[in-house]
């Protein structure tokens, strides 16, 4: 029953509608910025910017669920990086809030960047790269309900074997660099990595 749910995709595109963020198709998406989305530029690539994500999914290279997380991965690192150079955001910190540092026209909060993962992700879906995952909405975890100080916001693809949720995390690094890529479980524990402060 878990995987039947997990095969749908139609949590995700029913929450991206409610933001608005509904003109994308497998070759365009929009990019949000300047915190809880409030920019956003509509980025269209070209066929040789999708040829070397697309090949990260190539049969060959995607055995199993842990070898398509690895590639997510790299997709979500290389669209951010493209992604950043259309829409100026490629000098954007991870990690950080604006009274950190955080505190250009361009820098990106936790719900841009989980926004943002999660058109990739269903851009992909929409490309026909993914076999082993599901795109689903952004989750959040907050004080008192889960073991952390701030509030925060991510990404979440289910596994269709067994639904088992991951979160898709790119926040806690620079622009394009790979997303953390943990189970939704840990992450909601206060999952961090250990070189952000």
């Amino acid at each position: 029953m878990l995987a039947g749910c997990a095969a749908d995709n139609a949590g995700a595109r029913h929450f991206l509608e409610s933001k608005d963020l509904t003109r994308y198709d497998s070759q365009s998406f929009y990019h949000c910025y300047n915190s809880g989305c409030s920019g956003k530029s509509l980025i269209k690539l070209q066929p040789q910017e999708w040829e070397p994500i697309d090949r990260l999914f190539t049969p060959a290279k995607i055995a199993h669920a842990e070898s398509e997380r690895k590639a997510l991965q790299k997709a979500i690192a290389m669209l951010e990086s493209l992604s950043g150079q259309i829409a100026q955001t490629a000098g954007d910190k991870g990690g950080t809030f604006e009274a950190y540092g955080g505190n250009g026209p361009r820098q990106q909060d936790c719900i841009d960047e989980s926004l943002n993962s999660t058109i990739y992700l269903e851009t992909l879906h929409r490309r026909g790269l993914l076999r082993f995952y599901t795109v689903r909405p952004p989750s959040a975890r907050v004080p008192l309900l889960n073991a952390v100080t701030w509030p925060h916001q991510t990404a979440v693809i289910a596994e269709n074997k067994d639904g088992t949720l991951w979160a898709v995390d790119s926040w806690f690094h620079d622009n394009g660099q790979p997303p953390e890529i943990v189970k939704l479980s840990d992450w909601k524990s206060g999952w961090r990595p250990a070189q952000t402060p």
